[in-house]
């Protein structure tokens, strides 16, 4: 004698079926065995695709399409892949929207974004893409919108910021071996320091005001095309930074002031000029220095060419407010006599600021960036 199975009864045993087929899935996926979870979704679709719940049927396809995301990209495929995982995507929004404790949709969705996260990452690496790896990263943070602790893509937002924050490092130094030697190579240099540090800033969850003061020269040095990205950076480093106490970090806001004033004051035509800010940022700066200058353990080399070019910085900022008298004096002034024309580094200073007495404040004229 038996007794019949009641309708609850036969429901769990559905469901039970129903969730060890999906954690088959997700072992043989985890084993690189892509052929047989495909076979394993396509298996579980067709079982529940007629279910009277439309929630089990939804999430039957999203897991399908998430496993048949990842054999496509194990073939090359990267298109097929995407667009399966977009699929997933929208059938665990679709559960979760339906009903926001589905079983199962939640971590479903985050485990989608972290494919497909890692995914745009690997697409991006060679050569560098940063839209693409915006992308990866932006994968990740949507997971932590979702669940805000969740271990996985807090670990791949921070090894993305740190590996970013080392290739911009490298980049950096690369790029300084590069300058006066092969222009190309130089200007291509810069333009990865830009796209690294901007991966790692985007990705890091606290503020790295080093990191912008990074890609702040290298968007100078890019020229006009970048300035503003440049403006924009340099301030958030004075912002961050301008009530350090480290001594390197005051060096860096000092650079960072001066730089700055540069570009308010003699910048490309799109970026909205700013002589007072300018005469202040440099000055500032140049009152920086010369205590520098008279502390024993300076760099005295290095302060005393900070220091020129931050006077240069104030000329052009009083050339930008029409005192072209006081930025001829600026020009000519002491400091600048101090240059040794044996040095080569000194000698391509005076040639620079020959020029910009010579072809601008001479002439009643502001001087601009790229003009000599």
């Amino acid at each position: 004698f038996s007794f019949p199975e009641s309708t609850e009864i036969k429901d769990l045993l559905a469901r039970a079926e129903f969730n060890q087929a999906l954690n088959e899935i997700d072992s043989k996926t985890k084993a690189g065995e892509h052929s047989a979870a495909v076979e394993l979704s396509k298996r579980l679709v067709d079982r529940w695709q007629n279910s009277d719940q439309e929630s089990d049927a939804r999430q039957a396809h999203a897991r399908s399409a998430q496993a048949a995301g990842v054999a496509a990209l194990a073939e090359n495929n990267s298109q097929a892949a995407f667009e399966h995982w977009e699929a997933a995507v929208k059938d665990w929004n679709w559960l979760l929207e339906s009903n926001p404790a589905s079983p199962g949709a939640g971590q479903g969705l985050c485990q989608t974004h972290l494919i497909r996260g890692r995914a745009w990452l690997e697409q991006s690496s060679s050569p560098l893409d940063v839209a693409l790896a915006t992308k990866g990263i932006q994968e990740f943070q949507r997971i932590l919108s979702i669940v805000p602790g969740h271990a996985e893509a807090k670990l791949a937002l921070r090894d993305v910021a740190q590996l970013h924050a080392q290739k911009t490092a490298e980049a950096m130094q690369l790029a300084e071996a590069a300058a006066g030697r092969n222009r190309d190579e130089w200007r291509q240099l810069n333009r990865e320091v830009v796209g690294h540090a901007t991966l790692a800033l985007e990705a890091f969850d606290t503020p790295t005001p080093l990191l912008n003061y990074h890609k702040a020269v290298a968007c100078t040095f890019l020229g006009q095309s970048h300035q503003k990205d440049a403006v924009e950076n340099y301030r958030v480093v004075i912002e961050g930074l301008q009530n350090s106490q480290r001594r390197d970090e005051k060096f860096v806001v000092d650079q960072a002031r001066y730089q700055l004033a540069e570009l308010l004051a003699a910048g490309s035509d799109d970026l909205p000029r700013n002589g007072d800010e300018a005469l202040q940022l440099a000055e500032a700066a140049e009152l920086f220095l010369f205590q520098e200058s008279n502390r024993p353990q300076a760099d005295s080399s290095k302060v005393f060419l900070i220091l020129i070019s931050a006077r240069e910085a104030t000329a052009a900022a009083y050339a930008e407010l029409g005192q072209f008298d006081a930025a001829i004096e600026v020009t000519r002034g002491s400091v600048m006599e101090e240059l040794d024309p044996d040095n080569p580094i000194h000698r391509e200073i005076r040639r620079r600021n020959s020029v910009r007495l010579e072809e601008f404040y001479l002439k009643k004229m502001p001087y601009r960036l790229g003009s000599g």
